[in-house]
């Protein structure tokens, strides 16, 4: 038989958050990726204001990085 132990606020906290920066992280991804293949800023698919700032950080990057002559 197996003992399991009950994660501990610290934990449940840290798992919370990484999921949460996690979620922001793929949205950057997304717009960057968006951004590179030239959809509008209008393109982004996310309602929740954080993830869609996030989305939309990911699409300005990728924008000023085309403008550097970095992709094509």
């Amino acid at each position: 038989m197996f003992l399991v132990e009950e994660p501990t606020n610290l934990e449940v906290t840290a798992y919370m958050k990484r999921q949460k920066r996690d979620r922001f992280e793929r949205a950057h991804h997304k717009g960057f990726t968006a951004g590179i293949s030239g959809k509008s800023s209008e393109a982004c698919p996310f309602t929740t204001s954080e993830v869609k700032e996030q989305w939309l950080g990911g699409w300005r990057e990728a924008r000023a990085e085309m403008g550097k002559g970095y992709f094509t």
